[in-house]
């Protein structure tokens, strides 16, 4: 708010009566001053949140979703390269490693990762945020990892990893507003179809947990 001063100066004459009723004007004078403040109105407040009119205009990224995505580049590159290694001198489990690295490495961590700003859930913890990341990545490449190497133990620790990372980005879909319900059954239930993909894959490596179907 800004106050501005005015300053208004006027002289007032003093009359002198003298003893014979005549007036005469003293030519003394008295200034007065007028002081007269003028305020400004107060300029509006500038808010950090964004306006109605520009929130809801689109999802926003985030750092963390930035990274899931950033990582499910790499793997889907990384998927695309195999295949061509593979198309080139073909090796054993050439073709599904590619379709893996992909499907599940890739694509799949996309859609966790970035589903989950759909939802407009509360935002997870930094310490959630990366457990889910590396569960999910560390877990992709060691069943890679060990079904190249023909190693179960190691599909299994993978699988396992791969499991939790998925019962985090379930917790995801807790406390969703009425209206994207809908969206949080889709996200669950992606959820629920990726967890059968992983007991499936881990029971064809013949590794637990699939092994004990």
């Amino acid at each position: 708010m800004t106050v501005r001063v005015s300053l208004t100066h006027a002289y007032v004459g003093r009359d002198k009566t003298f003893p014979m009723g005549g007036v005469q004007r003293s030519e003394g004078i008295v200034p007065s001053t007028t002081v007269a403040m003028i305020t400004d109105p107060p300029a509006p407040a500038h808010s950090s949140e964004p306006s109605a009119s520009i929130r809801g205009r689109g999802l926003i990224l985030d750092r963390s979703t930035v990274v899931f995505l950033a990582c499910a580049g790499v793997l889907i590159v990384a998927g695309g390269a195999v295949a061509a290694v593979n198309s080139a001198t073909p090796f054993g489990h050439g073709s599904w490693l590619a379709a893996y690295l992909v499907l599940v490495g890739g694509v799949s961590q996309g859609v966790l990762g970035a589903g989950r700003l759909a939802l407009h859930a509360p935002r997870p913890t930094p310490a959630l945020l990366r457990a889910q990341l590396v569960l999910w990545n560390l877990g992709s490449l060691a069943v890679a990892a060990g079904v190249l190497a023909d190693a179960s133990p190691l599909v299994t620790v993978g699988s396992v990893a791969l499991l939790w990372a998925l019962a985090l980005f379930a917790t995801g879909a807790r406390g969703v507003r009425r209206e994207v319900r809908l969206r949080a059954v889709v996200y669950l239930a992606i959820i629920v179809g990726l967890a059968a993909s992983v007991v499936v894959g881990s029971a064809l490596a013949d590794a637990i947990p699939g092994a004990w179907l």
